[in-house]
């Protein structure tokens, strides 16, 4: 099956529903994003949901199903569907990383390598992160930043542990 969206039924503020639903122990997350009928009256464009009659709303909707959390890719009205899920998520996390002295390789061709840190939430959540790139802004002394960046400990036990082994260099 191939399903086709077009430009003119993507509203320019889309309707957005965040959907959970629990199965078998694990939480998977969507964002819904609700399509608009474009029509044409008189020659006068017009947009917006497909009502039977008042109440019996049959709008068409794409959803992006993601485990555990929303699509990030969403196509079109993607910076309204961003800022909904920032508002129903809440304030961005904050968190400190440490850079160890690991470097796996995470895709299957063995292309890619990530460095592996390790982190802990303003919440006191720790967690482990394989990072790719890092920048800094153009404009910016970068050196003090690249001192920081050869900076390396060994990982500890915990983070040993989360590190799938069939991804070390």
């Amino acid at each position: 099956m191939r399903v086709n969206v077009y430009a003119e039924e993507m509203p320019a503020e889309p309707r957005l529903e965040i959907i959970e639903k629990e199965i078998e122990g694990q939480i998977f997350t969507a964002l819904r994003i609700y399509l608009e009928l474009p029509a044409t009256v008189d020659g006068q464009q017009y947009q917006g949901p497909f009502m039977h009659r008042p109440g019996d709303d049959d709008s068409a909707a794409v959803t992006f199903w993601g485990q555990a959390r929303p699509a990030r890719d969403a196509p079109g009205g993607a910076r309204a569907a961003r800022r909904a899920l920032r508002e129903a998520r809440g304030p961005p996390m904050k968190a400190h990383i440490t850079s160890t002295d690991r470097i796996v390789t995470i895709d299957p061709a063995g292309n890619a390598e990530a460095r592996v840190r390790e982190g802990v939430t303003e919440g006191g959540v720790r967690f482990t992160a394989y990072i790719t790139t890092c920048q800094v802004r153009r404009d910016a002394d970068n050196s003090e930043f690249e001192r920081e960046l050869r900076e390396h400990k060994p990982p500890d036990a915990d983070t040993l542990r989360a590190i799938d082994m069939r991804f070390i260099v």
